[in-house]
């Protein structure tokens, strides 16, 4: 069990006299109040009334597929949401190279793709290996990566979204990898001669959907644009490999749809493996895109759920500027619409950057100007000493020292 050095509790003790000496000019900061976002909150259940779009009216951005309000007569539309919040961010989710068979145009409740089933499949644009539809799941077709497909794509999404009020579009099914490998195993989709060829195509299509967005006024988020998403990456960072780093010269925002837990598996989600979080916080703070952290796996059913959320929370005030215009956090939960006061747990604004408690460690703190954060990425017990005593969300309060287990964080106000 390690101990904080007494430098650190040296430094924390003058930030503190620093903060109270008098005869200071400077107001006190404005309540700290977490930027949140909408991606992965899609629950088709929860938008239903006026009091579920005020919900969604209260985040910086929102972002929501093709939907209906009660029934399939009525759209939600970005003037439902502003009406209620005129400067709140509002893009359209799409899945760019993916059609679920339960989203078709007007029939469905939503709609994630905005060419129909009939069309898809007169067209030949399903995405095919030996003649069979390549899919993710039992739910999704892939599509191809044609010009002529990224065309009435993006003609079938801009006459959906004319004079609706939308700000913004998010891109997901992206990745050239998961329409190249079935079972881990790669192959060459039909009608390309090479890999190499597919993801040259790929390329032009991804172009000319994204620049027709921005032509047309909306600015554009990729989701999985910053951070690792396949298999066969382990080890490679966002900006090393180079389909991230083609589609991040075109688009304004990413979306970090894992950020500090790993996906779900259908039961739980696991902690991410250790190295990365080094790697993930030093993206997430240099990142010079705009960037939504979302955890997709993070859902209510997960085990230690309250204690993963609070991880991730405190991984994202880790890094956050003092102006969160450029950031935003958001989890899955239950996938609907809600409002979390955990998120809005005033510790003022940061102070400082993040900084390691122990060099070679991956445990960290920073200083807010009405608390401070603690986050042990590492798998055993770390117990810190505090400058002086604080309180966390749950009203428990701390004095002297804390102990901090393993994959956990504190986050003290005063």
């Amino acid at each position: 069990m390690a101990s904080v050095s007494k430098a650190f509790a040296i430094q924390m003790a003058g930030m503190k006299n620093r903060r109270r000496k008098k005869g200071g000019t400077k107001p006190p900061d404005a309540p700290f109040v977490i930027n949140r976002h909408g991606y992965n909150s899609w629950n088709d259940n929860g938008i239903q009334s006026a009091a579920d779009i005020a919900l969604i009216a209260e985040r910086t951005y929102f972002n929501v597929s093709e939907r209906r309000k009660k029934d399939a007569t009525h759209r939600l539309v970005a003037a439902d949401i502003k009406a209620y919040n005129a400067n709140i961010n509002l893009s359209r989710h799409w899945m760019l190279f993916g059609k679920d068979w339960d989203t078709d145009g007007d029939t469905a409740l939503c709609a994630q793709n905005p060419i129909t089933h009939a069309d898809l499949t007169s067209n030949d644009w399903y995405l095919k290996v030996s003649g069979d539809i390549v899919t993710e799941d039992a739910n999704t077709n892939w599509c191809t990566v044609t010009e002529a497909y990224a065309n009435a794509f993006l003609a079938a999404a801009l006459s959906r979204m004319t004079d609706e009020g939308w700000d913004g579009v998010c891109l997901d099914y992206l990745i050239p990898e998961g329409m190249m490998y079935v079972n881990e195993s790669p192959y060459t989709p039909d009608g390309f001669a090479s890999p190499e060829a597919f993801y040259a195509a790929w390329q032009i299509a991804v172009a000319i959907v994204v620049n027709g967005f921005k032509n047309a006024g909306y600015e554009v988020f990729g989701n999985c644009a910053g951070e690792l998403h396949h298999t066969t990456l382990v080890g490679a960072e966002h900006l090393d490999y180079t389909p991230y780093a083609y589609m991040r010269t075109l688009f304004d925002g990413s979306v970090y749809e894992q950020g500090f837990m790993q996906g779900f598996d259908g039961s739980d989600c696991a902690y991410q493996t250790e190295w990365l979080y080094d790697t993930r916080l030093t993206s997430l703070r240099d990142d010079p895109l705009k960037v939504w952290l979302s955890q997709n796996g993070l859902r209510n059913t997960v085990s230690n759920f309250a204690s993963k959320k609070r991880l991730c929370i405190a991984s994202y005030l880790l890094v956050v500027p003092e102006n969160q215009s450029r950031r935003a956090f958001n989890y899955a939960g239950d996938w609907s619409v809600d409002a979390d006061p955990e998120l809005s747990f005033d510790i003022g604004t940061p102070t400082a950057a993040f900084t390691k408690l122990v060099a070679d460690e991956r445990r960290y703190y920073r200083p807010f100007t009405r608390g401070v954060v603690y986050v042990n990425y590492e798998a055993d017990t770390y117990t810190v000493t505090l400058a002086e005593s604080g309180v966390d969300f749950d009203g428990n309060r701390y004095t002297g020292t804390a102990v901090i287990p393993a994959y956990t964080a504190l986050i003290l106000g005063r």
